[in-house]
């Protein structure tokens, strides 16, 4: 089965649109980093990609402009996700995984009645608070045994 185009946000930090950007909340712990995910990923279950992506808007350096973009463009492939691999049933947590106290990276399953989504975040943590670095998902779920 081919993948779905990855949804990959790691344009955000390019220093030359930071001037046009929202400002920026940064997360004060790993706990509060999983917490945006998790919130993330139960709007999610409700079949609402706009009200999630909003969860994760504050955390991201992003134009305004772009992000609405990137909010059009999501919902168009979530609808067609849906189309094509059925009603979501559950996300469930799967692995976390650090590299040491600057990246984390948190992995969920998104359960549908005939395929299954991977859904994937990473932090990064350039002093000492935690900021989104990117986002994406795929149903590439070969590279979930690697």
């Amino acid at each position: 089965m081919a993948s779905l185009p990855l949804i990959l946000l790691a344009f955000l930090m390019q220093p030359d649109r930071g001037a046009l950007a929202q400002q920026r909340v940064d997360l004060n712990s790993l706990e509060d980093t999983k917490n945006v995910c998790d919130l993330f990923l139960k709007r999610l279950r409700k079949e609402d990609m706009k009200s999630a992506l909003q969860t994760i808007r504050p955390y991201i350096t992003i134009p305004e402009d772009d992000f609405k973009g990137i909010v059009e463009e999501t919902s168009r492939q979530r609808a067609e996700l849906i189309k094509r691999f059925g009603s979501p049933l559950s996300c469930e947590f799967l692995q976390e995984q650090r590299i040491k106290d600057v990246l984390v990276k948190y992995t969920y399953l998104e359960k549908c009645r005939i395929h299954v989504i991977r859904w994937s975040f990473i932090f990064y943590k350039p002093e000492d608070k935690w900021t989104l670095n990117s986002f994406y998902w795929d149903d590439n779920i070969r590279e979930l045994f690697r």
